[in-house]
């Protein structure tokens, strides 16, 4: 097998909590759980001790170096990357209570980071967004009710507007959000749960001070009337819509292929939005499909308001959480369900992994970019660079995920989730081996260039390697 250079080492992730509240990332993407992680616990006073070492530390961000000088003159532009971090396991896909913003600023040609600031006063924060201008990040911020409520902060300013509910926020442009709904009352007759997509005006915040609630009306594009365009799609909804760059009111979407009871008889009907026709309509399959779609449109038509992406030729069946290139040519997803992993034996059981999936746009369709094999050569948990001290002697990786990929200012980088969970106590409620957010670099697929971010951010705070825990990263356009 050939072993990927990765630029940073890796090591365990210890002291686990006993219980928190995670965020599924599943079809009720605004939803929580509560959870039992069943290793080392931490008490109360432990936790609020190092959050406010963090606090302390961060304030120190802008001055502090991260590596030796002497950067290469000709290496690429730095990049701003947001992520989510919070001390050992309180911030991953399962456990989101100390999550906290960091704004990174990233030289992919030194692979060093040059700031490192907390952007957002709080923890409980993920899936950050910074607006193209730099002047506001939105953002979910975990409630009391164990719910995302959507948030808006200017960073000038300090104000916050807190939106209506949804998640996973991108910005369609300075003033404009786009992002995950629910809307049932319009389907009150149905017992269907549907993921809308929705887009809703910020308001003016260079002039406000404290919280303010925004009233602006929201417009659902997807999976609903669209009161602008008259169109109606309630069979199309959609999950975690990507602006694409230079293509105005298109987003990239993955349709849910689920569907429940439509009727009191329980009958299942066929579903009829164009890019699902033919799939199976029940419960049991969860095979996201990736679409690109065009949120003026007054009628689907494929090639002119809609774009399908081929999964079946990279060899899955579903592709969820999209990324668009800068160029608009070239599209990551991550595969979905995941795909079992026959050479990796945990425990007497196969692996199973979430891997990067790429298409390339071809004369309006989208097609694999590297036939039916990932984006590129994703390396084994157990071939990470110090693999020796990623795990402790109890721990096993049962479910290896890179996810949540973003594409970073070029067609050759991503920022993305990498982590790894633990199933033997309870399969709904894994365990953490590890949490990261790592750069990938692809000039050649077969041999990336891991970065981890998560590392570099632990040694610029004085931190021993495995402190944090890191969530959905993200790269500033």
């Amino acid at each position: 097998m050939t072993k990927t250079y990765v630029a940073s080492g890796w090591v365990l992730l210890s002291g686990l909590l006993t219980g928190g509240v995670g965020y599924d990332g599943g079809r009720d993407g605004a939803s929580l759980r509560v959870q039992a992680l069943g290793q080392q616990a931490m008490t109360a006073e432990e936790i609020a001790k190092l959050e406010q070492e963090l606090d302390q530390e961060s304030r120190l961000s802008t001055t502090r170096p991260t590596e030796e000088a002497g950067a290469d003159a000709t290496a690429p532009p730095e990049r701003t990357i947001l992520v989510s971090v919070g001390p050992r396991a309180t911030c991953w896909r399962y456990e989101v209570s100390g999550c906290e913003i960091r704004k990174l600023g990233f030289n992919a040609g030194t692979g060093s980071i040059t700031d490192y600031g907390r952007l957002v006063e709080g923890t409980g924060h993920i899936y950050p967004v910074l607006s193209p201008d730099g002047r506001r990040v939105a953002f979910n911020r975990l409630t009391q009710q164990r719910r995302l409520a959507l948030i808006v902060k200017d960073l000038v300013s300090g104000a916050e507007v807190e939106m209506s509910s949804g998640d996973k926020p991108s910005w369609l442009d300075n003033d404009t959000l786009v992002f995950g709904s629910r809307n049932v009352s319009e389907r009150a007759d149905e017992s269907d749960r549907w993921s809308d997509t929705s887009q809703q005006a910020v308001p003016a915040t260079s002039d406000l001070r404290g919280s303010v609630t925004n009233t602006n009306p929201v417009t659902i594009v997807l999976g609903a009337l669209n009161r602008e365009t008259g169109m109606r799609s309630y069979d199309c909804a959609g999950e975690d819509p990507y602006p694409i760059a230079g293509r105005p009111g298109w987003l990239a979407i993955h349709s849910s292929v689920w569907r429940f009871a439509t009727r009191p008889t329980g009958t299942r009907e066929a579903h009829t939005c164009p890019w699902l026709v033919g799939l199976d309509p029940y419960i049991d399959r969860k095979d996201p499909r990736p679409v690109l779609i065009d949120t003026t449109a007054t009628a689907w038509r494929a090639g002119e308001t809609f774009e399908r992406v081929d999964v079946a030729s990279a060899g899955i069946t579903g592709c969820a959480h999209l990324s668009v290139s800068p160029s608009g040519q070239r599209l990551v997803c991550t595969n979905q369900p995941e795909v079992t992993v026959t050479t990796d034996i945990v425990d007497g059981a196969r692996t199973r992994w979430n891997d990067l999936y790429g298409f390339t746009r071809d004369n309006k369709e989208w097609t694999a970019t590297r036939g039916q094999q990932p984006m590129f050569a994703h390396v084994a948990p157990r071939d990470l660079a110090d693999a020796e001290v990623l795990w402790a002697p109890s721990t096993s990786c049962h479910v290896y995920r890179t996810k949540q990929a973003d594409f970073c200012s070029d067609d050759n980088t991503l920022v993305a989730d990498l982590y790894c969970e633990d199933t033997r106590r309870d399969p709904a409620n894994p365990d953490q081996v590890f949490a990261r957010a790592v750069v990938v670099r692809l000039e050649n697929p077969d041999v990336p260039v891991y970065i981890d971010l998560t590392s570099r951010l632990e040694d610029a705070l004085g931190r021993a390697r495995g402190w944090l825990g890191a969530y959905t990263p993200s790269c500033a356009k």
